[in-house]
Parts: structure tokens; sequence; C-alpha cells
């Protein structure tokens, strides 16, 4: 989540006159900072995943089958003769695959929709909030490019179902309602966090490919090659748990978050964020460090 406790100056008349809620109780600072840097080790934690399903994704699109007249093979070495536009993802040596890049994109989206609430949150203006805005319209046309089939077509009715309410967010000018509409749309960032914790199937599904069909392949027969094997696709096993695992405490941090705005002076809503921000920034450093002693130990 983007630094966003920084206030630019502004006019005095225009803050007077823009204020988000300049008169109503805010939530603390100390509490947003927590939320911000739980979001954010979430992003780091899932790092790691997310470039290993990268690298899955642009393997498995070697392996699929196809004619001979489509491949040129050497060995174990093959390429795709042709070259289509729409498959630059997983053929490039820069950005990600469609799966990938979605997941990682929606994280974006997600920590672009805290960083309004938590604008909201801290008594931002209208102008900061119209800036932010944009940032997520960006964010959001982002993953629907990714979105465009294959595992990643799950995705796109989600994200389809948040244009129009970034739509009439980019039209408002009245704080009031300015302020409705961002709370409004927690349920459908809500519901595109809930698609990514069902794309995990087709997350783990695209890991262990790979290493299942050399189990029955090459490595068929081979005991001490299947042991590594049935050790990595463990390991992706793990490590895709640990993602559902944060991706469910991201959607109980968004929840209590948007409770914290609606009710800032509330001593339970506030309590509440406060535990689940903690919660979630001690497991996903936990994860983080977890996948860093794997990659060590040279099992992923």
């Amino acid at each position: 989540m983007r630094e966003v406790f920084r206030r630019g100056a502004i006019p005095v008349a225009a803050a007077l006159l823009l204020a988000l809620g300049a008169c109503a109780p805010t939530v603390p600072r100390e509490a947003l900072q927590r939320s911000a840097a739980a979001h954010q080790a979430v992003v780091v934690a899932s790092a790691p995943l997310l470039t290993s399903l990268a690298a899955a994704e642009r393997r498995n699109f070697l392996g699929q089958e196809r004619s001979e007249s489509e491949v040129l093979r050497e060995g174990n070495d093959a390429v795709v003769i042709a070259f289509a536009p729409a498959d630059a993802g997983v053929r490039s040596s820069i950005g990600d695959p469609p799966l990938a890049g979605a997941v990682r994109q929606g994280l974006t989206v997600v920590g672009d929709y805290l960083d309004l609430l938590v604008l909201l949150a801290d008594g931002g203006n209208i102008a900061e909030a119209q800036a932010q805005i944009s940032v997520l319209t960006d964010s959001i046309a982002g993953i629907a490019a990714l979105a465009t089939g294959g595992a990643a077509l799950p995705l796109v009715p989600v994200v389809e179902a948040l244009q129009p309410l970034i739509e009439n967010l980019a039209r408002q000018r009245n704080a009031e309602e300015l302020r409705r509409l961002v709370l409004d749309g927690a349920p459908r960032v809500d519901a595109l966090l809930a698609q990514m914790e069902v794309s995990s199937s087709a997350i783990y599904e695209s890991l262990v490919t790979g290493p299942s069909n050399e189990a029955e392949g090459r490595a068929f027969g081979d005991a001490a090659a299947r042991r590594a094997i049935i050790a990595e696709m463990r390991a992706h096993e793990i490590a895709v748990g640990d993602f559902v695992w944060l991706v469910r405490s991201l959607r109980r941090e968004l929840s209590r978050l948007a409770a914290a705005v609606r009710h800032p002076d509330s001593a339970v809503a506030l309590g509440a964020l406060g535990e689940s921000s903690s919660r979630l920034l001690v497991d996903a450093r936990a994860v983080a460090r977890a996948a860093e002693i794997l990659r060590a130990s040279g099992r992923r």
C-alpha cells in the first residue's frame, strides 16, 4: 500500500469547502499505519508464490500438446514455431503471464482501494480522494487487460462490477456522497478477494502440473527423483495454502477498516481493526520468512 499520510499544500478556502468530514471523528493514525503495513506485508509474502506461478505458466505453455508441425524439438528442449500476440505474457522474459499477473494486479487494486479508505479515515479532502480514485481506476484497467482468458477469466465479471462504482466516484464532488460510494464499494472489492481465493485451485494446478508430469515420465522408477518432486509439490501446496489464509485475513482487514471508517468513534470497531491488522502483519511476515527459508534450501 503506498504512503498516503503526507498532505500536499492546498488553498485554505478549498480545504474548508472540500474536506471530507473535517469536523467528524477520524480513525487514529496509528491504526491506519498498521493497516497499511499489513497489506504491504501480504504483497511481499505473496511475491515468491506469484514468481513461481509465472514460471510455471510459461513452462506449461511450452508443455501443451501440439502437432509436430507447430513445435521444433530437440531432446527436452522445444520452441513453438508460430507466435500470437495474445501469448506474449507466457513467451516474454518480462511482465507476468495471465494468472500470475491478474492475481498480482488484484492485490494492487485492493491496496489502492484501501488507500482510498485510509484517506477517508484520515480526514482527506476531495482533491486527494479524486487523485487516489484515478490511481484505482488505472489499477482496475490493468487487471481487466490481464484477465483475458484461461484460469484468469473468472476474475473478469468481478472486475467489471467495479467499473460502475469507479465511474460514479470519478464524477462525484459532494463529500458525503463520495464517502458513501467509497464505503459501498467494499463488498465489490471483497468479491475480488473472494475470487482470488477461488483461483487458488488454478494456481496450485499450474504449479504442480510440470512436476507431476515429470514424476510420471522422466523420473518414473527413480525413487530419489520422485521424492525430490514430491517435496517440491509439497512446498507449493504449503505456499498456496498460506496465500489463501492471507487472502482470507485481508478480507477480514478490509471489512474491519470499512467498519472503522463508518464508526471512527467506536472503541469496538477500532479494537477489531487493531487486532485484525496486527494478526495479519504477523502472519504475512511469517509466510515471507518461511518462503525465504525454503528458497535458501533449494526446494523452491
